[in-house]
This record gives structure tokens, sequence and C-alpha cells, in this order.
């Protein structure tokens, strides 16, 4: 929930070695140590940092591509198998015109059963009121 107020208000969220950096200039009465890019962009922390993500039924190019994503944003990809023995944080499963079977779908949730539940579509329902 802190991350998602600070995205909310626009505060920044930096590594803690921003406040050694900080510190130093502490006598520094010229220093600015809000808003000044020089001094937070090499803290911030990247969206992913400490996510391992698991791609399912992805083709080899987009899994490539959301591949390339993750570990850009600080993220790491780990192979489906190792989900759970390397700490998965979070499955990804891209379910195509219900072409994976329910066993296989039930399996894939009772082996992560400690990620986090959210269903993500790129299809949304126009609702009518």
């Amino acid at each position: 929930m802190l991350y998602q107020l600070a995205v909310i208000y626009g505060i920044p969220i930096l590594k803690k070695e921003w406040i050694d950096v900080v510190w130093k200039q502490r006598r520094n009465v010229n220093f600015c140590a809000t808003n000044n890019a020089e001094v937070e962009a090499p803290h911030r922390l990247k969206p992913f940092t400490r996510l391992q993500i698991s791609l399912y039924n992805y083709t080899s190019e987009e899994e490539a591509e959301l591949r390339q994503a993750v570990l850009k944003n600080g993220g790491k990809v780990l192979p489906v198998g190792e989900t759970i023995a390397e700490g998965c944080t979070h499955l990804v499963v891209k379910i195509v015109q219900q072409d994976l079977q329910q066993a296989e779908v039930s399996s894939l949730i009772e082996g992560s059963a400690h990620l986090p539940k959210y269903v993500v579509t790129d299809k949304v329902k126009k609702m009518t009121t």
C-alpha cells in the first residue's frame, strides 16, 4: 500500500543509498535533495525490483519481449518449472480462447498457491448501465 500511495502522490521511491548521498551534502546550503534529477535518478527503484516472474503459455517471441521488459525494469524471469523452488513472486499466464485445459490451469494454480491472485486481460467488456 505504501508504494501505491507514493505513486498516486508522485513521490519517488528511492534506494537507501540516496540517504547517504544526501547526508554527505547536509552542510552544503546550495544543495537541494528533492526534485534533483542528478541525485534521484541513480537511486530510483525500478518498478519490478525484487520481483521474480514466470511466464507461461507465451510464444518464444512474446516471451523474449516480456523477458527484456522485466529485466529492464529490475525484475528476474524464472522458468515455469522453477516457480516454487526459486521463490517466484508472480506467475503470468496467457490464456488464449480457452486453449488451456481446465486441469492444466488448476495444476498451475495449485503449484502457485503462495503467489498473489490477479487476473489481467487485454480484452475488456463494455459495461452497460
